[in-house]
């Protein structure tokens, strides 16, 4: 027999992540962010060739920009290109950095540098067994699989975190004590490490309060800190004047020299402070030389703040952007279409990091672009974003579902496992075997996935179920069609129409029906009413079940027994009575063990022996009387109490009065402005308009005042003119119009 297998493959084939320590490359962040594969450095610019007529099959790094410390990598000289160039050697990478120091992790986890400090214009290997590396514009540091951080280069801070100043290194060093390191960043001089735990140490120069220790400021640090007040954190990032961390949560942080930190002022900052402005940040960029940062978020707008800022605050440069790249004294993004774009400046002799964009300004030898301006696709490696495939291949007894998963490229997309395109990328009854899935955007983008749909295992699948619980009258159905109606343990196997069989293990718990045995007490005449809802009024046994749609059924036994004792008779000792409007009477009860007044309006309570009566008009109230310690049952009393309605009173024309001015200025005196006289009053009509005619307030009602408002919003002063319409009690028209002054 077969049985259900599942295999997932995560395959990479063709994706490398490329930082200046941006997030979302497995080492740190969201994990639903990914970057694209481009990377800068001070003055140079790096990419891999996905497209024709690059080789995508070998993931080689291409570079182009300065060349003075042997960035491009392609020997000792000064070769500078403003066209991408192959770095040599640089194939099959899993991820890269530059700064002046370049380095670089392939596939098999082994670490490469080249350029500053050493000297070298090749590529070298120097660490194995990496999985994260940044570079600085003087040393690099790597993070191994076990936690571990080693460091290579100019640790003359003692950023190194080995507990010296040695100013070169040229094997890597262990930093001492961390066991648990997820990422590095590099500053200038001082070295931040990201634990797994999401907090932040800090070691080197103190300058500027980079280590986020105010009682060390401007002193070297040899051994590892924490940073204080930072928790949480996905990705940090350092540049020579200030460092930024992003938390799990989109906030960022930052300290440093003031006017660099986001803040908007010019002082520095030696503790981590959040950026108020910036909110759902997805991802990070600063260069180890430069002195700007920028920041993503979710809705793909991009931010800069740092030096060149306005107000040092933190300003949208660039949307419908989903990466960013920070350099020396530029930057790169790269929008949703796959498309590079530059914006910053440099001198002309660097100007190779612009490819073949127009200087707009040499008058000061400088190369200038304020805006983002696009770079030419057919210069640019790597311009096809169609990356990133997984693929998952679920068999099931002989046959298999392949599902292919990417992101970036233009759609519309066609999907292909050998058998010719489809436009769907699940591929259903698919033989066990191994395939080859192409992808195909709408550019002609083309990468491939390997996947494979595993036989099924020979044997029957046996699973624990562990312990079910049923209800004694219902049993338990095993899959099988069984049902069973005792406890204990229980094997069931179940078959396909394919031929797979499953075997489950059940403990099953037969649970007791649930109940109770209750005796109740009846009063002549008396019903009572089971759980189930019926009314019995006759003495004797009964048996009811309460049925439960979630539950087990529960059935109770009721001894129903009638009383000796006589019938309660509920009386008023309190007679009707006659009383003026305002006055209170107390009623009086026969006795019993509760009571219940009604109806409530008008009494001081409901529940009580005693309750005083205040009624407004003529109000019959009753009395229900339970048991009490010589009588059963329940029984009812009431009694009426009249209210004597006052004379009405001798109303005019002279008793309607409208006050000509008040201030509604909220202190409790006259504050609101009414008609007066309206006891008089039995219907009217007041309206009230400003300067303009506008009608600001209007009512029926004789009692309303007006607050000086219109639509909610207080007026200002002014004067205003009302028109009143009353009818009197006595059945007098009055009609009154003049004016009203708003004083405030």
């Amino acid at each position: 027999m077969r049985t259900l297998a599942g295999v997932l493959l995560a395959l990479f084939s063709t994706t490398t992540f490329a930082q200046n320590s941006m997030i979302g490359d497995g080492f740190g962040g969201r994990l639903w962010y990914r970057p694209t594969n481009y990377t800068v450095g001070s003055y140079s610019a790096f990419s891999l060739c996905y497209s024709d007529p690059c080789d995508s099959s070998s993931n080689q790094l291409y570079g182009w920009g300065v060349d003075a410390n042997g960035e491009l990598g392609n020997g000792p000289g000064n070769s500078p290109s403003s066209v991408p160039v192959p770095i040599a050697g640089m194939t099959d990478l899993h991820y890269f950095t530059t700064g002046y120091c370049m380095a670089a992790i392939k596939n098999d986890g082994t670490g490469w540098v080249w350029g500053l400090p050493y000297g070298v214009g090749f590529p070298i290997q120097v660490i194995t067994d990496v999985i994260s590396v940044d570079a600085s514009a003087y040393f690099i540091s790597f993070t191994k699989n076990d936690g571990t951080v080693w460091s290579i280069g100019d640790n003359q801070a003692g950023q190194f975190g080995d507990g010296s100043t040695v100013s070169n290194y040229a094997v890597p060093v262990q930093m001492t004590g961390v066991t648990n390191a997820v990422r590095m960043a590099c500053g200038i001089l001082t070295g931040y490490v990201l634990l797994s735990d999401s907090t932040v140490l800090a070691v080197g120069s103190n300058h500027q309060g980079l280590l986020g220790d105010p009682l060390v400021l401007d002193s070297i640090t040899v051994n590892t800190a924490p940073i204080a007040g930072l928790s949480g954190i996905v990705d940090i990032k350092a540049h020579s004047q200030a460092t930024a961390a992003l938390s799990g949560t989109g906030e960022v942080y930052c300290w440093g020299n003031g006017g660099s930190t986001g803040d908007g002022d010019m002082l520095t900052d030696t503790l981590p402070k959040l950026i108020a402005s910036l909110a759902d940040i997805i991802a990070i960029s600063g260069c180890t030389d430069g002195a700007h940062f920028l920041a993503l978020d979710a809705n793909k707008n991009c931010y800069r703040w740092g030096i060149g800022s306005p107000n040092g605050l933190p300003e949208l440069v660039a949307t419908d952007v989903i990466d960013i790249m920070a350099g020396e004294t530029f930057s790169y993004i790269v929008r949703s279409d796959g498309s590079l774009w530059a914006q910053g400046s440099s001198a002309e002799n660097m100007g190779s990091i612009w490819l073949n964009l127009t200087n707009t300004d040499s008058s000061a030898n400088l190369i200038i672009r304020p805006n983002f301006t696009q770079l030419d696709p057919s210069m640019v490696p790597g311009s096809c974003l169609l990356q990133g495939s997984t693929a998952f291949a679920t068999a099931t007894c002989g046959s298999g579902i392949i599902s292919v998963y990417h992101f970036g490229g233009q759609p519309p997309y066609q999907y292909d496992i050998g058998n010719g395109p489809q436009a769907s990328n699940v591929f259903t009854d698919v033989p066990l075997g191994n395939y080859t899935v192409s992808v195909t955007d709408a550019n002609g983008c083309v990468i491939t996935v390997p996947c494979t749909v595993v036989p099924d295992s020979a044997t029957t699948t046996l699973l624990d179920i562990g312990t079910v619980n049923a209800c004694a009258e219902e049993g338990f159905a095993l899959p099988s069609g069984t049902t069973v109606f005792t406890s204990g343990n229980y094997s069931d196997t179940t078959y396909s129409v394919l031929g797979c069989d499953t075997a489950r293990l059940y403990d099953v718990v037969i649970d007791p029906l649930p109940g109770s045995n209750v005796q109740i007490t009846l009063c002549q005449g008396e019903a009572y009413m089971l759980p189930s809802g019926v009314d019995v009024f006759a003495p004797g046994t009964y048996v009811d079940t309460v049925a439960y749609a979630d539950a087990c059924d529960s059935v109770y036994t009721f001894s129903l027994i009638l009383s000796t004792l006589p019938p309660v008779v509920a009386q008023v000792a309190t007679p009707d009575s006659s009383i003026a409007a305002g006055d209170t009477v107390l009623l009086s009860p026969s006795p019993g063990s509760s009571y219940s007044w009604y109806p409530s309006t008008g009494l001081s309570c409901t529940a009580c022996t005693f309750p005083l009566a205040s009624p407004t008009e003529t109000t019959e109230y009753c009395v229900v009387v339970s048991d009490s310690l010589f009588s059963c049952g329940t029984d009812t009393a009431c009694l009426v109490i009249t209210v004597i309605e006052p004379p009405p009173t001798l109303c005019t024309s002279a008793n309607i009065f409208v006050p000509s001015a008040f201030s509604p200025d909220v202190n409790g005196k006259n504050d609101q402005h009414c008609v007066r006289g309206t006891e008089c009053i039995a219907s009217m009509s007041f309206s009230i308009y400003n300067r303009w005619g506008e009608k600001v307030f209007e009512t029926t009602d004789p009692e309303a005042c007006w607050d000086g408002t219109n639509n909610g919003q207080a007026l200002d002063p002014a004067v205003f003119v009302y028109h009143l319409s009353a009818t009197l009690a006595n059945g007098e028209l009055v009609e009154r119009q003049g004016n009203i002054t708003l004083v405030r």
